[in-house]
């Protein structure tokens, strides 16, 4: 069985667009089998740790936007969320 786990942005401003993100799922022909917005605990959960080995990586594109993505959450975490969906082929 194929599963596809998709993490799409998407503004918190109602539920209309939780809706308007499973109908893209739809659209791109997979079935939603769950979805839940990323609590603030997930971010802090995955940047803390990064910002805290920040100085110990080298620095390439990837640090660099690394940094950018933590700095950006730290400024205005609060205006935006993520919606995890777990959905599989249709």
């Amino acid at each position: 069985m194929s599963h596809a786990l998709l993490l799409d942005g998407l503004e918190r401003a109602g539920p209309g667009d939780a809706a308007a993100l499973t109908d893209r799922v739809r659209s791109a022909e997979y079935d939603p089998v769950g979805a839940c917005w990323l609590p603030p605990e997930a971010w802090a959960a995955s940047y803390v740790p990064l910002e805290r080995r920040r100085d110990l990586l080298p620095e390439e594109d990837l640090t660099r936007a690394f940094r950018a993505a933590i700095a950006l959450w730290r400024a205005h975490g609060g205006d935006y969320g993520y919606r995890l969906i777990v959905a599989r082929p249709g």
